[in-house]
């Protein structure tokens, strides 16, 4: 599991990258983090934590029907990506604490959870993870809820094979160009600082 101190640098640092803070005021906030030296050193632990957009991606399937769980591993492993898979809201929770993932493929309807509440969950634990609700109950209002909740993406059951693989890489294409970001902005403040 990310230290939280690890974690705490990395989604405060992030916030200010993806919102595109201006140098000035992200060097202040960033002299309240600590010295500079740290946060490199804690930005050479994420990468070691599998933040680094080098490392092979890590996908967690959450859904209650085994059938749609190795239909899904089986695709997304087929194109280099790692997969676990949990049938419950809790084994997700535990496992989303435990590793980081690059992206999570959720049901809305699990037999412990709904998965909006997974979401919440999820954006506290995890808050660079990319979140996409897959659904067969489907419904303007659930659409939303999801959104407003964290979802990076809404996909409707059933979904065909290229279909996923195409939403599950842009995902993934966003998140690395967000990182690319985030380094790059650090990369100016280290620079700006020496």
């Amino acid at each position: 599991m990310m230290p939280p101190s690890v974690r705490f640098v990395s989604v405060k640092l992030r916030r200010f990258c993806v919102t595109n803070l201006a140098n000035e005021l992200a060097l202040t906030v960033l002299q309240n983090l600590g010295p500079i030296h740290e946060m490199k050193m804690d930005i050479l632990q994420l990468n070691r934590w599998g933040v680094s957009r080098m490392d092979k991606k890590r996908i967690l399937v959450i859904d209650d029907d085994v059938v749609i769980l190795r239909g899904f591993k089986l695709l997304l492993e087929t194109k280099g990506y790692q997969v676990d898979t949990a049938e419950t809201g809790k084994e997700a929770l535990d496992m989303v604490r435990g590793s980081f993932y690059n992206l999570a493929l959720i049901d809305v309807k699990l037999p412990d959870l709904e998965g909006t509440s997974l979401l919440a969950e999820f954006q506290q634990l995890a808050p660079d993870m990319k979140k996409i609700i897959v659904t067969g109950f489907s419904t303007r209002e659930n659409a939303i809820e999801s959104l407003n909740l964290g979802a990076n993406g809404y996909l409707e059951k059933p979904v065909t094979p290229g279909k996923l693989l195409e939403f599950v890489n842009e995902k993934l294409v966003e998140q690395d160009n967000e990182i690319e970001r985030y380094e790059k902005t650090v990369n100016d403040l280290l620079r700006i600082r020496k």
